[in-house]
């Protein structure tokens, strides 16, 4: 097999699927690496499946989130140095 692609899918921080399979498309050419037989992590990638459109959402809005704190925290910044850069031009000690 030559080329091919693979699919890996952790859970808790370990693998717990893992298969390549060739870039013809052939299933003959599929080999599973890992498979954990626990049906924790299965049933979780189901509910992700079955609920995709809403897992997508709640994934978008905590992104929103995180970028808003993260430009909050520049513009924050950008304010601090500026403070300190007029303190500093009119002879404050900081």
């Amino acid at each position: 097999m030559f080329g091919g692609n693979a699919i890996v899918i952790f859970a808790d921080q370990k693998v717990v699927f893992q298969t390549r399979y060739g870039s013809s498309g052939d299933m003959k050419d599929t080999k599973v690496i890992v498979f954990d037989k626990t049906t924790d992590w299965q049933n979780k990638l189901a509910y992700a499946m079955e609920h995709a459109e809403e897992t997508i959402k709640n994934m978008e809005e905590e992104k929103g989130k995180r970028d808003t704190d993260c430009k909050q925290r520049d513009e924050d910044t950008k304010n601090k140095k500026a403070l300190l850069e007029r303190a500093q031009k009119i002879g404050l000690e900081i």
